[in-house]
């Protein structure tokens, strides 16, 4: 049995979140959580800490957009359902994604009789789920894309005798281990090739939605694979800064001066802390380049685009805790083969 929750403004979709609710539980055997249900858990907690409580212990988070925005968050600016969703997507749960098809159609003409909020909700969940952002009008065809959609998922999981939870925990876990194998042979197998070392690496390395570590945690930017990357080694004898290795779409510049203030490279050496850069690209993208000191005589830079800018503002440092974390043991494997080198 698997547990859902279903997110959405109540006072528009109150019928259709029943009728849902209803024909999921009797017909199909799974439980599903409304927050205006008596029997949804408020103990000790205000709404939205509970409802973003219940999208953690759910299995599957369903998500329906309607004609009204909903109550919005103090101090955040979105609404408890954007919430839900953000909160969902952190979590990497699998998602049903559901829209009115009036109001898709008032969102695709850009009407001004569409609130500019839930237009821009609608923009965010599109830029996440393109052609499986699914249109209903009626609460028959919802439950119907529900019941669908469940059915993929039970065929894709639940063969397995695994919750939805585990088998996604299981599979990422076997992705990134094959990544952190793949690289870790390819230090041995090109010793001697810093390209190709990159070259996996930028391939291995884990992007896409940097989060705030806020109380409701909301995206921040949406960032590309690794678009290219390169390794400096000191010179110390010239004072320079020497390119030992160069992938993809970066600046492969063959040395820097160490004291080159105008370099990020020399930059990041010289103060011996992890940087990120942000400069505009010919192609109107912003270009983001993370510099990572190492072993106090490397220095690797990281490049991505920013496809994404869920807000204006932000701590670069957000960005740089996240892509370590994300990738840890790949980093620290790079940091323990170059200090190798550096000591033979």
């Amino acid at each position: 049995m698997l547990t859902l929750f279903i997110s959405s403004t109540i006072r528009d979709l109150q019928v259709i979140r029943r009728t849902l609710s209803n024909q999921i539980e009797q017909q199909l055997g799974h439980q599903v959580k409304l927050s205006e249900s008596i029997a949804f858990d408020w103990t000790g907690e205000d709404i939205i800490q509970s409802c973003l409580r219940e999208v953690e212990h759910a299995d599957v988070y369903v998500l329906m957009i309607g004609s009204q925005s909903g109550m919005a968050i103090p101090d955040h600016g979105i609404s408890i359902t954007r919430a839900e969703y953000r909160k969902a997507k952190a979590l990497r749960k699998p998602i049903l994604a559901l829209v009115i098809y009036e109001t898709w159609v008032l969102y695709r003409q850009a009407s001004d009789q569409l609130s500019p909020s839930i237009a821009a909700f609608i923009e965010e969940v599109s830029q996440n789920f393109g052609r499986y952002f699914f249109k209903f009008s009626t609460s028959e065809e919802a439950v119907e894309i529900v019941r669908a959609q469940l059915s993929h998922l039970l065929k894709s999981y639940l063969q397995l005798n695994r919750s939805v939870r585990e088998m996604e925990y299981s599979v990422e876990k076997e992705e990134a281990a094959q990544d952190y194998y793949r690289f870790v042979q390819a230090l041995f197998r090109y010793a001697q090739h810093d390209d190709r070392i990159l070259s996996i690496l930028a391939q291995a390395l884990k992007t896409g939605d940097i989060f705030s570590q806020e109380y409701v945690p909301q995206p921040i930017v949406n960032l590309s694979s690794v678009t290219g990357s390169t390794l400096y080694m000191l010179d110390e004898s010239n004072k320079q800064l020497l390119l030992t290795g160069c992938t993809g779409d970066a600046d492969c510049k063959p040395s820097y001066e160490v004291d080159d203030n105008t370099s990020y490279v020399s930059i990041t050496y010289t103060c011996n802390q992890t940087k990120l850069f942000v400069k505009e690209t010919s192609y109107d993208m912003k270009e983001m380049i993370a510099c990572i000191p190492m072993v106090k005589q490397y220095v690797l830079t990281l490049h991505f685009l920013v496809k994404l800018e869920y807000v204006s503002e932000y701590d670069p440092q957000l960005i740089m805790d996240q892509l370590y974390n994300e990738n840890k043991a790949i980093l620290h494997t790079l940091h323990l083969y170059l200090e190798r080198r550096a000591r033979s």
